[in-house]
């Protein structure tokens, strides 16, 4: 069975609402491996390195903060979606100083997480070299949706000087479990269902 690695957003968790959607939605296709992912962005790549190492997805999928990762680990051998794509971290996190809950439960049962000038100034150091590992050759591996009604990321610009495959969906920043069944599982399971390419 081929095997999906579902990044979430950054105050979600891997238990939230669109990866257990996508996980039922695609049970008899796909297993779907999403981890809690840790707060520092360095932790995180880690973290997901680990992952790929371990299960060796042929899919990554990442929303928002997961978008803003996942886009680092394409290849001809793992492609990747990204859901609403948040680019800019550290723009996201410098109006945000303070302590917050996050939105689904986590493995080690955290409720709430802290947003401090060093947690900013560690995505800002990130960014600024979030996509020297781009090349050309790998834009044809990358999808992007985009929700018409999301207030929150708008790095759809972004994404097209980079990337040619976009869609829009009818939905807001975060998808809801209706758009997971209608929107990423089909696309998810028409990715897995791709050839195999070379570099």
């Amino acid at each position: 069975m081929k095997k999906i690695l579902f990044l979430h957003g950054f105050t979600s968790s891997g238990s939230c609402d669109m990866a257990l959607a996508l996980r039922e939605a695609l049970v008899e296709e796909a297993r779907v491996i999403a981890p809690d992912l840790p707060l520092y962005p360095e932790e995180a790549i880690a973290l997901i390195e680990r992952e790929i190492r371990i299960h060796r997805p042929q899919l990554v999928v990442g929303s928002s903060c997961g978008g803003f990762y996942a886009r680092m680990f394409v290849s001809a051998h793992r492609k990747v979606i990204l859901i609403n794509p948040y680019f800019a971290m550290t723009e996201f996190l410098q109006t945000r100083i303070g302590t917050h809950r996050y939105k689904s439960s986590r493995a080690d049962h955290r409720q709430e997480f802290k947003v401090t000038q060093r947690l900013v100034k560690h995505f800002r150091m990130m960014g600024t070299v979030q996509f020297a590992d781009y090349t050309p050759r790998h834009k044809r591996y990358v999808y992007g949706l985009f929700g018409t009604q999301d207030t929150l990321a708008h790095f759809r610009p972004v994404y097209d000087r980079f990337y040619v495959h976009a869609k829009e969906f009818d939905g807001g920043h975060t998808m809801t479990s209706e758009n997971v069944k209608e929107v990423l599982a089909p696309l998810a399971g028409k990715v897995l269902r791709l050839p195999k390419t070379g570099e």
